[in-house]
């Protein structure tokens, strides 16, 4: 049996996200059962890597203003009030509270995303897909519930796929 060749995980330290190359996107089906899907791209978030997956942690802070559907008309919706309020809660947070080493590589991260004025736990189902010297490339994809986090417009009445896709390069360069 041929053995398979795995990506190293990062050493031990502080890992940021490199903002130029990751992304967190966003797809749902709106009342009319139409596809929507989007993105934010203004990704900024760290991993402080320890020797044990269940000793590491993860935050990430998202700017709303920073999302990007295809549709300036619907993007200025998504900032108003009755979904992301971007006046009074420009960021969108996570912070992870349990990471567990799962199967082929996989992670499984728990934590609390905070969307507006809402905080509720979410899971979060990770790869490692690749790496290069210096930096190590991550997906994850986690499901949510736009209610639970106050989401009020009319439109959205279905949970959201959420596609994360982050590089990660050593914080000390």
């Amino acid at each position: 049996m041929q053995e398979v060749p795995t990506t190293p995980h990062p050493e031990p330290g502080l890992w940021l996200v490199d903002p130029s190359k990751s992304t967190i996107e966003f797809r749902t089906r709106n009342f009319i059962g139409m596809k929507v899907e989007g993105r934010f791209t203004d990704v900024d978030g760290a991993v402080e890597v320890a020797d044990a997956a269940d000793e590491s942690s993860i935050r990430v802070s998202i700017p709303v203003n920073g999302v990007d559907s295809g549709s300036r008309m619907r993007d200025r919706d998504l900032l108003k009030k009755s979904v992301f309020h971007a006046d009074q809660w420009p960021h969108i947070r996570f912070e992870s509270t349990d990471i567990r080493a799962a199967s082929h590589g996989q992670f499984t991260i728990t934590g609390t995303l905070r969307v507006r004025d809402r905080t509720r736990t979410v899971e979060v189902t990770a790869g490692e897909s690749q790496s290069a010297p210096g930096e190590h490339h991550y997906t994850a994809t986690s499901r949510v519930n736009p209610r639970e986090f106050g989401i009020t417009h009319p439109f959205i009445r279905r949970d959201v796929e959420i596609a994360i896709d982050v590089w990660l390069e050593r914080a000390d360069g």
